[in-house]
């Protein structure tokens, strides 16, 4: 269908609505918004755009889903073709008062004419941006000029103060040498002592840790064992000579580790040193004849670890297993071992009574126990971690960081239990 072209007159004139026209003008502005639709259907944009044509201001509008990219590609101050459904609206006296133009398509507009890219307001706005720059420059220029004169003035009492600092350092720095001299031989000969009282302290901490760790572990085993015998001497004399036995045998034990606590003897080479088995032997003789049920669990790719780091779980387990048996009033503990692909957990839990962590003694009123454990877990990068509430048992959790995981045959089934 061809449009038909109409003039504003015709128009004025009340002519040609609801035809098929062709009309131009001039693009002064654009708009465009969703419309919301009733029930179900979709949603559409509405696009507007305003044009001028002489003294006429009209409306040229389209309806889709999506905002027409024609449209939107018309710059604002082009002028335009139109070729749409034309509706006419007049005032109370019949006169013409507004046009609308209705799209049947997005490409029903044509550009006759782009506007100049220079327009009056960009020429303004160059113009206003190059005198910025330029008073800038004035500015800048001003202000350099002044900090060179302030700079000049600076750099000559500096060398003044560069001549006067150079002869007082002339002068220390001869009195620094006389006073180092003097100072080596004092340091020299404080240094020494310092080594010497560092290693005898070192050795000291050790030797009391190891000796706490192992003979205060075992005397209590024996202690246990002596009262349980002296209790069923009378009613059964074979039970009170096999728990001698065993107060003998931790006598025995007790004298290796107190000897290789001395000598400090962590070698293991030639023993094919078992961890899990170790625990187990010792749960066994320190609650044998107690009433107190201990469970060994070994859980993950069972492996020798570094003998220093075996050697502090064993005494570590000792002295949870030491404390469970001494104060915890317990029927029941859990050992549990994990090896980890980058650590390695001993968790000891039991379902005694338990207490308050904040109002247990420390080492102040002569319990080393769990200060030897964290000083123990901290050597090795490890943690020591402490649970317990009143009526709730406690739980003692080491954690030991290692190394990657390598392909090594296991000592142990994946994961073995023991009662005793």
């Amino acid at each position: 269908m061809t449009p038909t072209a109409v003039s504003i007159e015709e128009l004025r004139a009340g002519l040609h609505h609801a035809d098929f026209i062709s009309i131009q003008g001039k693009v002064i502005d654009r708009t465009a918004r969703r419309l919301h639709r009733q029930g179900s259907e979709p949603m559409e944009t509405r696009t507007v755009l305003i044009l001028q044509n002489t003294n006429l201001i009209f409306t040229v509008e389209w309806e889709e889903p999506e905002q027409a990219a024609s449209m939107a590609a018309v710059p604002i101050g082009s002028i335009i073709d139109v070729h749409g459904i034309s509706l006419t609206e007049t005032d109370d006296e019949g006169k013409f008062s507004a046009l609308r133009v209705m799209l049947p398509t997005s490409d029903s507009i044509r550009i006759l004419h782009k506007p100049d890219w220079l327009t009056p307001q960009r020429l303004l706005i160059g113009l206003t941006v190059a005198c910025s720059l330029l008073i800038l420059i004035v500015s800048w220029t001003f202000m350099v000029s002044q900090r060179n004169s302030a700079l000049k003035s600076l750099i000559c009492e500096r060398e003044k103060a560069q001549i006067q600092l150079q002869n007082a350092h002339d002068m220390l720095e001869e009195r620094v040498k006389e006073r180092t001299a003097q100072l080596k031989f004092q340091i020299t000969a404080r240094k020494e002592s310092e080594l010497q009282s560092k290693a005898v302290l070192g050795e000291r901490t050790r030797l009391a840790q190891e000796l706490h760790d192992t003979l205060e572990q075992t005397l209590t085993g024996i202690a246990l064992q002596l009262d349980t015998a002296a209790k069923l001497f009378n009613r059964s004399p074979e039970s009170a000579i096999r728990h001698l036995e065993l107060a003998r045998n931790l006598m025995s034990q007790s004298q290796v580790e107190v000897r290789r606590s001395v000598w400090d003897l962590r070698c293991r080479a030639l023993e094919q040193f078992d961890l899990p088995g170790a625990l187990q032997r010792s749960a066994r003789q320190f609650s044998y004849g107690t009433g107190i049920e201990i469970e060994v669990e070994t859980k993950g790719q069972v492996r020798p670890l570094p003998e220093v780091v075996e050697e502090n779980l064993l005494r570590m387990g000792q002295e949870a297993l030491t404390n469970v048996i001494k104060h915890s009033s317990a029927h029941l503990a859990t050992i549990e071992l994990e090896f980890g692909a980058e650590q390695v957990i001993l968790q000891i839990r039991d379902d005694g009574q338990g207490f308050t962590p904040e109002n247990s003694a420390g080492a102040e009123a002569g319990h080393f126990g769990l200060l030897g454990m964290s000083e123990r877990a901290k050597r090795l990068d490890g943690q020591v971690v402490l649970t317990s509430a009143p009526g709730k048992g406690t739980t003692v959790r080491v954690a030991i960081p290692l190394g990657p995981v390598q392909e090594l045959p296991s000592l142990v089934p994946t994961e073995t239990q023991m009662q005793s």
